[in-house]
Order: C-alpha cells, then sequence, then structure tokens
C-alpha cells in the first residue's frame, strides 16, 4: 500500500530539506544533477552523460600535421550509495513536536555530513591536481602552490575548489590571522587568494 502524507507531514518535510540544504558545506562546490525519477527507475539510477572535450594547442603556424578527429565521450554516471537515517515515534510520543524536530534535525545533520564526507573522499580518490606536502597544511604558502598549479594548467577560477578538513583549515587560518605586519597590500593580497 503507498505512503499517504498528510499536508502538514509534507510542509514538515519541505523545512527540513532546507535546513539539510543549508547545512551542505562541500557539496556546494560540486554541481548536481537530476536525471528524473521516471528516467531513473527505466535506466536503473544510471544516465550516460557527456564527458568534457579538452582541447590541445601548438605552437606555429603550419598546424597540417596536426589535426585529428574528435571524438565525444560518454560516461555512466549512477547513484551509488543510499544513505538513510531513520527514527521511529508512535502515536503519543508523536505530540511531543520538540522531540520529533530534533530527532529530525540530528538525522539532516549526520546525512549532511556523510555527503560531505563522500564528496571528500571522492575529491582525494579521484582528483587529478596533487600538491604534495609531508605534514598539514598550515598557511598561504600552501594555497599559493595549490593555487600555483592551477594556474599552470589553464585551470579557470570559477572552477577551483580548496577542501581541507576542520583540523587544517583551522590550523591555516590561524597561521594567516597571527600576521603581525599587515597592512593594505598584504591584506588585498591575501583577500584575492581567500581560503
Amino acid at each position: 500500500m503507498a505512503n499517504d502524507f498528510s499536508k502538514e507531514e509534507k510542509v514538515a518535510f519541505t523545512e527540513l530539506l532546507e535546513g539539510f540544504d543549508d547545512a551542505l558545506v562541500l557539496s556546494r562546490a560540486v554541481s548536481k544533477y537530476d536525471m528524473g525519477e521516471v528516467e531513473a527507475e527505466r535506466g536503473s539510477d544510471t544516465i550516460w552523460r557527456p564527458s568534457p572535450y579538452i582541447a590541445q594547442s601548438f605552437s606555429g603556424l603550419d598546424q597540417t600535421s596536426n589535426f585529428g578527429d574528435s571524438i565525444q565521450l560518454s560516461v555512466p554516471a549512477q547513484v551509488g550509495t543510499v544513505q538513510s537515517s531513520h527514527f521511529q515515534l508512535n502515536a503519543k510520543e508523536l505530540r511531543d513536536g520538540l522531540q520529533e524536530n530534533r530527532l529530525a534535525k540530528a538525522a539532516h545533520q549526520k546525512l549532511a555530513s556523510d555527503i560531505n564526507v563522500a564528496i571528500m573522499n571522492t575529491a582525494a580518490d579521484e582528483g587529478s591536481v596533487v600538491v604534495t606536502r609531508s605534514g598539514a597544511a598550515t598557511g598561504y604558502d600552501d594555497v599559493a602552490e595549490v593555487d600555483a598549479a592551477f594556474n599552470e594548467l589553464g585551470v579557470g577560477m570559477d572552477m577551483r575548489n580548496l577542501a581541507l578538513s576542520s583540523r587544517d583549515y583551522n590550523g591555516m587560518a590561524g597561521n594567516l590571522a597571527a600576521r603581525e605586519t599587515m597592512n593594505t597590500k598584504p591584506t588585498r593580497a591575501y583577500e584575492k587568494a581567500f581560503v
């Protein structure tokens, strides 16, 4: 038998989704794609998406030997992980809206954390630009090294994101905040290289 939700429960679910979206930090750095419910069902939660082209450049005016075929590639994208967090309240316990709200908030905080960790792990496992360090990131020099690597590859500013663990981020912020000789020029440099 299909679920039949009351209007009030649907409104509460909408409010839950609003709070859930606000709690996502790393997911704001990735694009979201909605393949649609019917397409997802008929395609077993898999869709083929076109891969972006990566152009090459050559020096000189005579380019006759550099022409080649262009191939459009598509890669399968699918829902690979399904996380859920649930709680159970009986009819009498549902009268206590405070407990229901607390349980719902705990559930969406946990799911938001799961999404952030999954995105961080995917970026770490599948990232192609790597800047090695023997220890944790500690300050501006670490960010400048990443910026230089992206500049050398021609990665646009709108495609760059730096994700740090909470400990690394706080350590780096502490390093930057401890600058004693901050005047307008270094302040502007730090603002342009915003972490």
